[in-house]
């Protein structure tokens, strides 16, 4: 008995361009956030954690993506912002 071919899906072969994650501590008077952050084909991804689980944001910058993961920080949310290093995260 001869095996059939498997079909493979594209998804598959996605390729990352950056196998980096950047882990940011931002900071403020009244608490600190770890940000976790990686660029994906182009595109950004961060991650916050918050007393009622993850919170994620995408961006075609990394500056975008860390913005959306913070939403949830809404009251201290610009100060946090305020201590991004600006150095190469676009």
């Amino acid at each position: 008995m001869v095996p059939k071919p498997v079909a493979r899906s594209p998804a598959r072969w996605t390729r990352y361009t950056s196998g980096v994650m950047f882990v940011l501590r931002l900071t403020c008077s009244a608490i600190w956030v770890d940000v976790r952050l990686r660029e994906i084909n182009g595109r950004w991804i961060a991650s916050t954690d918050t007393p009622d689980g993850p919170s994620l944001g995408l961006g075609e910058r990394a500056f975008d993506a860390i913005e959306q993961a913070l939403e949830p920080f809404d009251g201290i949310a610009d100060d946090l912002l305020a201590s991004v290093p600006r150095y190469g995260l676009g």
